[in-house]
């Protein structure tokens, strides 16, 4: 009987081709546009997950209300404000002030090498206090997340920049130039973020380390 049926339906298929070949690609568009969209709203629910604190983590914002009525948000919020939240609202846990720099330009002196060698930074470099890693997880390779960044002129570096600026991950007590104003000394070195995380941070610089000049 079953024979028959295919028997059937391989004979009407083959009368209608041009029905079939339609009916064919449009459940095909239809089954690949649904996977595509599977994908990327599961791509997106997935961003910053693998912080263990993912459900009570907040990000501070400003509205910038305009004289012509529009509204522009900005994620970011005034320094004073992390100290405002530890002393004024308790039921605050953990607070951490971070300030993305948009460019920055980072100088490392080489040996062997008259010229320091200059790298451009673009949206991947933070000023930022110690807290954030009590709050945000990563993968250390070196350093202690404890007692980073407590100190002026310190930073922490992700394992991609230690290899671009000093050609391997040993790169501990060494110093970088940040646009030629001021330096730093590497104390921690950690492993990539995963690529779902929401900023991509790579150089983490001390909060303490205001005096330089960024963008």
């Amino acid at each position: 009987m079953l024979k028959n049926y295919l028997k059937i339906a391989l004979r009407n298929l083959r009368a209608k081709r041009v029905y079939t070949a339609l009916n064919i690609i449009g459940l095909s568009v239809g089954m690949a546009s649904e996977l595509l969209i599977f994908l990327f709203i599961s791509y997106h629910l997935s961003t910053d997950r693998h912080h263990r604190k993912f459900a009570r983590i907040y990000r501070v914002v400003t509205d910038l209300h305009l004289e012509d009525g529009s509204v522009e948000y900005y994620p970011e919020a005034p320094l004073p404000m992390a100290q405002a939240f530890r002393t004024d609202y308790s039921q605050i846990e953990q607070t951490a002030y971070l300030k993305m720099n948009r460019e920055l330009t980072v100088s490392v002196q080489l040996p062997n090498k008259s010229e320091a060698a200059r790298f451009l930074e673009l949206n991947t470099t933070t000023l930022v206090e110690g807290e954030l890693f009590d709050i945000l997880n990563y993968n250390w390779l070196a350093g202690n997340p404890k007692t980073e960044l407590q100190e002026p002129n310190t930073a922490v570096i992700t394992q991609s920049l230690a290899k671009k600026y000093f050609g391997s991950l040993d790169s501990i007590g060494r110093t970088i130039n940040l646009n030629n104003v001021a330096e730093a000394k590497i104390t921690g070195v950690l492993a990539d973020p995963p690529k779902t995380t929401n900023t991509d941070i790579q150089l983490f610089i001390s909060i303490a380390t205001l005096s330089f000049r960024a963008k």
